[in-house]
C-alpha cells in the first residue's frame, strides 16, 4: 500500500521530459498518469529524485534546441492530457549539459523550454496554462562528463504548475475562463514582484478599473475581443479592480455580467495607489499598465482609454 501511495503521488506531482534511457544500476519502477480511465503518459520513476517522473523519448542534440519528429508522440499523450483536463497547468524547465558558459546555456535551456511551450500552442493549448524557463546547466540529473550522461542532462521538465493562489485568496473560477482573487498583500512591490515572478517570459497587460465606471465597462468587451484573439501570444491579462466605493459582492456580479475571461483582483485602494506611484501611469479609470517579457515596465505603451488592437499588443510583445 506504501508503494502504491508513493508512484500516485509523484506522478500527479511532478514529470519530466528527458531522453530515451534512463542510466541506473537497477531497474528502475514504472508506472503511468491517468487521464480518465485511460493511461496516457508511460513515466518512469527517477530514484535519485524521488519527487520526479520521467517521460522517455524526449531529448536535445548537442548545442541545440529542436525537437525531433518522431517525439511528436510523447508529446501528444500531454496534449491529450491538457485536453482532458482543461484546469491543467504547466511549468516547462529547460537545461542543458556541462559543455559551454552559464550565459550561453542559459539561453539555450530557455530556447528548449520554448520549443516544448510552442509545440503546445501550435497544438491549440492556451499560452495561459503555460509557463517556461530556463536554468542552463545549474541542474543536472549527472555530473559524470560523459556523452550518455550528458545527452539526459540535455533535458526539459514538465512541472504541474500549482500557484494558482499565489495572487491572494482565490474567491471563485467561473466558466467563462475568469479566475476570482483577493489581494492579501499590502506592499505595492511585492505586488509587482509577484506578477513577474507568475509570469516570467511573458508580457502582462494590466485593466485597472471600478465596478461604477462607465469607461471601464464599455471598454471591458473590447478587452475580452483582445485576450481571446491573443490566446496563443505569450500575455498574460490581469484585470485590478479597486474597492474604492464598491465592496466584492458588486466585483463579482459586474464579472459575471461581462463575462470578461482572465485573472482578476480585488484589491484594496491605497495598494493601487502605491503601486501606480511605482509605475507612474495614473490617468483616472481606468488605467492600462504592460509589463514586457523581461520584466520591463513599458511607460505609454497603452494609451489611456484607447481601444487597443491584436496587432498593437502583438508588436509590443517582440
Amino acid at each position: 500500500m506504501k508503494r502504491i501511495l508513493l508512484i500516485t503521488v509523484i506522478t500527479l506531482s511532478c514529470f519530466t521530459l528527458i531522453g530515451q534511457q534512463k542510466i541506473s544500476k537497477s531497474s528502475p519502477d514504472t508506472t503511468s498518469l491517468k487521464s480518465k480511465d485511460k493511461p496516457i503518459l508511460n513515466v518512469e520513476l527517477n530514484k535519485q529524485k524521488p519527487d520526479t517522473v520521467i517521460l522517455k523519448n524526449v531529448n536535445f542534440d548537442f548545442n541545440s534546441f529542436d525537437l525531433h519528429p518522431k517525439e511528436d508522440t510523447v508529446l501528444k499523450t500531454l496534449l491529450d492530457y491538457f485536453n482532458d483536463n482543461p484546469e491543467f497547468r504547466i511549468l516547462i524547465y529547460g537545461h542543458t549539459d556541462d559543455r559551454g558558459s552559464q550565459e550561453y546555456n542559459l539561453e539555450l535551456s530557455v530556447k528548449r523550454a520554448k520549443s516544448v511551450y510552442n509545440w503546445l500552442i501550435n497544438n491549440g493549448i492556451d499560452s495561459r496554462r503555460l509557463r517556461f524557463e530556463g536554468f542552463g546547466k545549474t541542474h543536472p540529473l549527472y555530473k559524470e562528463p560523459v556523452e550518455k550522461y550528458r545527452a539526459l542532462n540535455r533535458r526539459v521538465e514538465v512541472v504541474p504548475d500549482t500557484t494558482d493562489n499565489k495572487f491572494g485568496e482565490l474567491i471563485m473560477k467561473l466558466p467563462f475562463g475568469a479566475k476570482l482573487y483577493k489581494n492579501n498583500l499590502t506592499d505595492a512591490q511585492k505586488v509587482l514582484d509577484n506578477f513577474k515572478r507568475l509570469n516570467k517570459g511573458k508580457g502582462i497587460f494590466i485593466d485597472i478599473w471600478a465596478t461604477w465606471c462607465r469607461p471601464c465597462l464599455d471598454a471591458m468587451p473590447n478587452n475580452k475581443r483582445l485576450y481571446i484573439e491573443t490566446k496563443n501570444l505569450p500575455v498574460e491579462f490581469i484585470f485590478i479592480c479597486t474597492d474604492f466605493r464598491t465592496n466584492m459582492d458588486d466585483w463579482i456580479t459586474k464579472v459575471s455580467i461581462l463575462k470578461q475571461p482572465g485573472t482578476h483582483i480585488f484589491m484594496a485602494d491605497p495598494i493601487i495607489y502605491d503601486m501606480l506611484k511605482l509605475l507612474p501611469s495614473w490617468g483616472g479609470f481606468p488605467t492600462y499598465l504592460f509589463i514586457d517579457s523581461t520584466g520591463k515596465f513599458i511607460p505609454g505603451a497603452i494609451p489611456l482609454n484607447e481601444s487597443v488592437t491584436t496587432d498593437r499588443l502583438s508588436r509590443m510583445l517582440k
